[in-house]
């Protein structure tokens, strides 16, 4: 008596087996409908969430980097004028040549 499921004809194991869909097939290769058919899924909540706090994070980044940069270069020229001050002024003061500047 044939399997009910089998019908009529009396197929062997690996007959079935060889027309059972395999496990490794994706199911975007269905010959039945092409790649592109499917629509552009909207962004999500997670990546839209990503992508901003990414972009706020560089923005912050480089918004600090370039007041930091500006204060060190401000207390460098700063500390450059003190040092070149207190040089002449004993330059000075040694040679006794004070007298010639107002």
């Amino acid at each position: 008596m044939p399997h009910p499921k089998m019908g009529k004809s009396r197929q062997t194991p690996s007959e079935n087996w060889v027309k059972s869909p395999s496990w490794r097939e994706c199911p975007t290769e269905n010959p039945q409908r092409p790649r592109d058919s499917r629509p552009i899924p909207p962004l999500n909540l997670k990546r839209r969430f990503a992508v901003t706090s990414l972009a706020v994070i560089v923005v912050i980044a480089l918004g600090l980097g370039w007041l930091l940069s500006n204060m060190l270069t401000q207390r460098m020229l700063q500390r450059e004028g003190d040092v070149t001050v207190v040089a002449c002024r004993t330059c000075l003061t040694t040679d006794h040549s004070g007298g010639c500047f107002p």
